[in-house]
């Protein structure tokens, strides 16, 4: 049983961000050395998607994917902060042992401790929603829509509503933080005056903008200064 003395090391160093998570003070060495070395036990690397209402569909996509290779030759879906690959050991029979197979395990989440298969199917309806071509108006609406799904859609919307504060509204407005000397009221109240876009806001005149509550002319003229620049493409939305 030494594979697990060569899997596991207590000295370890990892990335920031990187979702390998402790287990009893050691941490799992994600390299190919460990992989090539413990090839009797693993069948491959799986892929984990970070399960967050900010994860890209695209990524989401790919939770529970297997890759029979190295972790170096592993494709890349996203950033590290959207999901990562992780070891996938042989199950119980393939390694000759007579026991009952492991059910799914919970995985962390913006709500929570879930079971990937409930809370994936919600998350992939609201991202495809969230990056559908329809306006912000039209998003929301069909958004508000999904509780009413079933019961479990139902309890996952509560939560996220716990989670978020002024959800699902923040959801929308939230990327406005990202432009100079916008914080999370200011971007709320440029939602409520119906802005819908951080375009929409940079190219805006000072009267449409010092017109919202709580936003004055000196940051009014640092977002129309960012239109000047024609620097629109570092303010996206959410991705």
């Amino acid at each position: 049983m030494n594979w697990l003395a060569r899997l596991f090391s207590q000295n370890t160093l990892h990335e920031p961000n990187q979702p390998t998570e402790p287990l009893d003070g050691v941490v799992i060495r994600l390299d190919d050395q460990s992989y090539f070395a413990n090839s009797d036990i693993i069948e491959g690397m799986q892929f984990s998607a970070t399960l967050q209402i900010r994860t890209p569909l695209s990524v989401l996509r790919h939770h529970g994917e297997i890759f029979h290779g190295s972790p170096s030759n592993a494709p890349v879906y996203g950033s590290q902060a959207d999901g990562i690959w992780v070891f996938r050991t042989k199950t119980f029979k393939e390694l000759g042992i007579d026991m009952g197979e492991m059910s799914e395990s919970t995985h962390a989440s913006d709500i929570g401790p879930v079971l990937p298969s409930h809370y994936l199917p919600f998350l992939i309806q609201f991202r495809s929603i969230a990056e559908s071509s329809s306006s912000p108006d039209q998003q929301m609406l069909a958004l508000l829509e999904l509780p009413k799904q079933s019961a479990r859609f139902s309890e996952i919307w509560q939560k996220l509503c716990t989670s978020y504060n002024d959800f699902p509204s923040s959801f929308f407005y939230y990327p406005f933080t990202s432009l100079p000397g916008i914080g999370r009221k200011l971007a709320r109240n440029l939602y409520a005056a119906g802005f819908r876009s951080t375009e929409e806001i940079i190219n805006s005149s000072m009267a449409q903008l010092t017109a919202v509550p709580g936003l004055g002319s000196a940051t009014a003229a640092k977002l129309t200064t960012v239109a000047t620049a024609g620097r629109q493409g570092q303010f996206r939305g959410l991705a």
